[in-house]
């Protein structure tokens, strides 16, 4: 997979999940901009698909001044972590530590606009509406649902 357009070797995006007690900044572009249609990303994001920011380790720090950052083992060589105060997903982490990568959720940063998906995995899992959403009525903003 190519980076996405955020790919200023310079830049720095920052983030945090929802109550602040973690935060994330990453330097420099990130390895891809990932759609993952897996049922666990599913699953733990609570939609049709997780947008994963990957990088390398020493790309991305996790701030937790509080000790909000907690794991859970999702596979048998892989652990995701989220905010025990808010619940916020925050990333996916392989345990061999040979295996160069971090994910975080695109979702986490401040401002996303510069991070582009610029691909999908485990399509095989993927909803078949999610072709579809331009067809369904948008709203800039919220509406009255009935």
């Amino acid at each position: 997979m190519t980076p996405s357009s955020a790919d200023a070797a310079d830049s720095v995006l920052t983030g945090s999940c929802l109550c602040g007690g973690v935060r994330v900044t990453l330097t420099g572009a990130p390895s891809d901009v990932t759609l993952c249609h897996c049922t666990t990303c599913q699953k733990t994001s609570g939609g049709a698909f997780a947008v994963a920011v990957g990088s390398l380790p020493s790309q991305l720090r996790l701030d937790d001044p509080s000790g909000a950052l907690t794991f859970w083992q999702s596979g048998p060589e892989t652990r995701r972590s989220f905010c025990r105060q808010c619940g916020t997903p925050v990333g996916f982490h392989y345990d061999d530590p040979s295996r160069d990568r971090i994910t975080v959720w695109r979702g986490l940063f401040d401002d996303p606009s510069t991070l582009v998906p610029t691909g999908q995995i485990w399509t095989d899992s993927r909803p078949g509406w999610v072709c579809r959403l331009d067809d369904l009525p948008g709203h800039p903003k919220g509406a009255k649902l009935p």
